[in-house]
């Protein structure tokens, strides 16, 4: 993730160098995420594909917090395991009543890649 002013961002940077390099435009897009795991970069990036946008080449510069966060527990894991706990404790869904687990249903959506 870059905190500093879009022009000054890897992405921004890498576009400026390429263009006027080859024929066609070149665009680059930056979908960094702070704290992101380089396994929740790749089901973005999957998810993108699965709609249609399929890019003719993706970069990834990822790794820090694989390599920090090495258990795969990030910084603010505790939050979410703390709040995910009392809301299991309450019994209650997002709208203060019970679910109805029975009427959950698993719908699954194919997803051809391009070879």
């Amino acid at each position: 993730m870059h905190f500093g002013p879009d022009w000054t961002g890897i992405a921004n940077r890498l576009q400026d160098a390429l263009a006027g390099s080859t024929k066609k435009q070149v665009k680059i897009y930056n979908f960094g995420r702070g704290a992101y795991f380089s396994s929740q970069e790749a089901l973005l990036y999957l998810d993108l594909v699965c709609r249609g946008y399929i890019p003719n080449m993706a970069i990834f510069l990822d790794g820090l917090n694989d390599f920090y966060f090495h258990d795969g527990v990030p910084a603010t894991g505790a939050i979410f395991r703390d709040a995910l706990r009392r809301h299991a404790r309450s019994g209650l869904d997002e709208t203060g009543s019970r679910p109805n687990w029975h009427a959950l249903r698993m719908s699954g959506t194919a997803c051809r890649f391009p070879v």
